[in-house]
């Protein structure tokens, strides 16, 4: 079984571990990946960001950790892409594709987006105020940037939005409402909804199925629970992600919660969330790109 993994941070310097949450222990390998410029990981693969200060753009670097297990001799796996605003799709294409940050009829456009989602040749990109925006980046060097779905003013100012293509190319949005304290953030619940295509509406659901979902600072992640045992259907797992400036990012905010009862099921051991609360960076998903012994 290959199954989402919580990647986070051991202490020592530029070495990593990985939790199992089916099997509620921590692997016994590290991997040796860089501390400062992780921003996410898709498909198996970390996303690293660095700002140059002389022209203030930015530099991707993409690390796979599955190639880089401490004392594995195998080569290590990197890419690399010079500084600006684009998109590619891993194993398909060769060259990056600039994004069009404006937007007719949009409310801000790219500006705060909060998740991207690859479905077939298209990205879809949703926004702080819920819109949902195309990117065909099959043909041109630049993107032909659409809006297809509209958004609204949130209704409750902290509030964080995922996106992710569900079963029959169906495009969902799971919606985060989130308490800020003194000193930590809580998760108080979750919303999904359903893209409309021919409305350009969001439609709100009441249950994902048979889907675990995993959100957090990674592209969304979803797995069928009947085909890993382990894992329970209509739930989202859920990690610390990052927040808004004048936040403290700490890794207090993760767990598991039932959309069906709107429950948060104890999940994690005492052990693992005292390791996850002293990560920083933060924890994050990935999806494991090799098989490893349970």
């Amino acid at each position: 079984m290959i199954a989402p993994l919580v990647l986070f941070y051991s202490g020592r310097t530029q070495y990593w571990n990985f939790y199992d949450i089916v099997n509620k222990k921590v692997l016994d390998f590290q991997v040796n990946v860089p501390k400062k410029g992780l921003v996410g990981s898709s498909k198996g693969w970390l996303v690293f960001v660095k700002r140059n200060v002389v022209d203030k753009t930015f530099g991707v670097t993409l690390v796979n950790p599955f190639f880089r297990v401490r004392g594995c001799k195998k080569k290590k796996k990197i890419a690399h892409s010079p500084p600006s605003t684009k998109s590619s799709r891993l194993g398909k294409d060769t060259t990056w594709t600039y994004v069009d940050e404006n937007v007719d009829d949009s409310l801000e456009g790219c500006c705060m987006i909060e998740d991207v989602a690859n479905v077939g040749n298209k990205f879809y990109a949703v926004n702080y105020w819920s819109e949902l925006l195309s990117f065909d980046v099959t043909t041109r060097s630049n993107s032909n940037t659409r809006l297809v779905g509209r958004g609204s003013c949130p209704d409750y100012d902290d509030t964080k939005r995922y996106i992710f293509e569900g079963e029959e190319n169906k495009l969902l949005m799971v919606q985060r409402y989130l308490e800020f304290g003194e000193t930590k953030r809580v998760t108080k619940k979750f919303r999904v909804f359903e893209m409309n295509f021919q409305t350009g509406e969001w439609t709100e659901k009441n249950t994902l199925g048979d889907i675990a979902l995993f959100v957090g600072n990674n592209s969304s992640i979803y797995v069928s629970a009947s085909k890993n045992s382990g894992f329970q259907s209509n739930c989202i797992y859920f990690n610390h992600d990052r927040d808004y400036v004048g936040h403290d990012n700490r890794a207090y905010d993760f767990g598991v919660y039932n959309v069906e009862d709107q429950s948060f099921p104890e999940t994690y051991t005492k052990r693992a969330k005292k390791l996850l609360k002293m990560s920083y960076p933060l924890p994050i998903w990935v999806m494991p790109t090799l098989s490893f012994p349970q």
